[in-house]
């Protein structure tokens, strides 16, 4: 014969208050605050701590310029700064900065973007063996995009017909958005700017 426990309600009120909590530390550890209904998305890229343009109206934390990730803001609150823009911000030749609006995307897709800030005349990016150009030339102080299918693929950058650095094996994700920056002294980075929050 099957028995039943029965606990008593003080004790089943403390294991309620006790999984709440537990739930609200790991909601509180999952999920950002939403961002604002107006939200646009700012990044800086190319920028020593302490030299980004100030550009509408934002403080940028030296956190934030190392990480080159999108400041979440109002829009409302940043004069020349549109709801739902995503925005690349790059040193131009004389240092003045250039705006760069990225364009809509394929949440399906993966956004791949070459960043070039380097002389080069003929910065691309492709397969490492050079036979499948996947962001086509582009010249200095440009920014390209293309967006392509979820997949592991080993990507290099390359100069003309010449390997810059080495190549790299990069597994796409849909939804991903990732950089490839060509340094003004010609290094490479990958990399996949998050997001942080502003209050303003």
């Amino acid at each position: 014969m099957k028995r039943r426990f029965f606990l008593p309600a003080a004790v089943l009120s403390c294991v309620a208050a006790a999984t709440t909590a537990f739930s609200d530390d790991v909601d509180d550890g999952l999920y950002d605050a939403p961002p604002p209904e107006d939200a646009g998305f700012v990044r800086f890229v190319g920028y020593e701590t302490l030299d980004a343009p100030d550009l509408f109206g934002l403080s940028i934390p030296d956190d934030l310029l190392a990480s080159q990730d999108y400041l979440v803001v109002s829009a409302a609150n940043h004069e020349g700064l549109e709801a739902g823009q995503y925005v690349t911000i790059i040193p131009g030749r004389d240092t003045a900065p250039i705006i760069h609006v990225e364009p809509a995307r394929n949440r399906e897709k993966v956004l791949a973007t070459l960043i070039n800030l380097s002389p080069a005349e003929a910065i691309s990016l492709k397969t490492a063996d050079g036979k499948i150009a996947v962001v086509a030339p582009i010249a200095p102080f440009e920014i390209a995009h293309r967006e392509v299918n979820p997949i592991a693929v080993e990507l290099a950058i390359f100069d003309g017909d010449a390997m810059l650095g080495e190549p790299s094996k990069v597994i796409f994700k849909r939804n991903q958005h990732v950089t490839y920056l060509v340094g003004n002294d010609g290094s490479v980075s990958r990399f996949t700017s998050g997001f942080t929050s502003n209050k303003n």
